[in-house]
This record gives structure tokens, C-alpha cells and sequence, in this order.
């Protein structure tokens, strides 16, 4: 059962650090028109995709190095989805009506993460 669930955990990383690269390379054209906060922020989410994208593939391979890179790389993306999505701090199609929503749902899902990587007996089969 472990091995379903750290494939999966690994699978839905790999893909949400993909996508991150994704969707900062589609705003890489329009960079200069967005002030220098917002530069920020898109940068640092382009780190954070490709934590999450090199945890969720040593996590599939069993490393036991990626329990801490994976905690990091969601912690701080939970954090960076408030800065980003709660507080339209960068560019979204979001609705606003859903903003906080989708922040709250994000940040069940960084901390289950979170959790099943955490120290000592993984939920996902790896520890730290």
C-alpha cells in the first residue's frame, strides 16, 4: 500500500512542478510589465516548482533525501499560494469568489504532504 501512495504522492509532485514551470514560462513574454514584487514571487515559484518536481522524482525512486526537500518545497509553496492566489499578489484567471477557497484546499493538501513525509515512520515509505 505504501508503494501505491508514494507513487502517486511522486506522480502529483512531479506534475504540480511541471505545471509550475509551465505557467512561469507562458508569463516569461510579459515579465517586464509586472513590478518587481511580482517578479519576485514568480521567480521564487519556479524554484519551488522544480523542488517539487526533483522530491516527487526521488520520492518514486526511494531516496531517502527527498522526505526533507519534499517538506520544504510544499511548505513554502502553501506559503507562497497565500501570497499569490489569497492576495492576487501575482497573475491568476482565478475567480476571485474562490480565491480563498482554493488557497484553504491547497493547504490541506501541502500538509498532508507534509505529513506523510514527515520524520521517522513515512507514510509514503521514506524517511528522513
Amino acid at each position: 500500500m505504501r508503494s501505491i501512495w508514494r507513487g502517486v504522492v511522486s506522480v502529483l509532485l512531479v506534475v504540480e512542478g511541471l505545471t509550475g514551470a509551465l505557467r512561469l514560462a507562458g508569463l516569461l513574454p510579459t515579465l517586464q510589465v509586472y513590478g518587481p514584487l511580482t517578479v519576485g514571487l514568480l521567480l521564487i515559484r519556479g524554484l519551488i516548482s522544480a523542488l517539487q518536481c526533483t522530491g516527487g522524482w526521488w520520492l518514486a525512486g526511494g531516496r531517502p533525501t527527498a522526505a526533507p526537500i519534499i517538506r520544504a518545497a510544499m511548505i513554502a509553496s502553501a506559503v507562497l499560494t497565500v501570497l499569490e492566489t489569497g492576495l492576487r499578489l501575482t497573475p491568476s484567471n482565478l475567480d476571485p469568489t474562490f480565491r480563498w477557497w482554493v488557497v484553504a484546499a491547497y493547504g490541506v493538501y501541502a500538509f498532508s504532504i507534509v505529513r506523510g513525509v514527515r520524520s521517522g515512520k513515512s507514510v509514503f515509505g521514506v524517511r528522513s
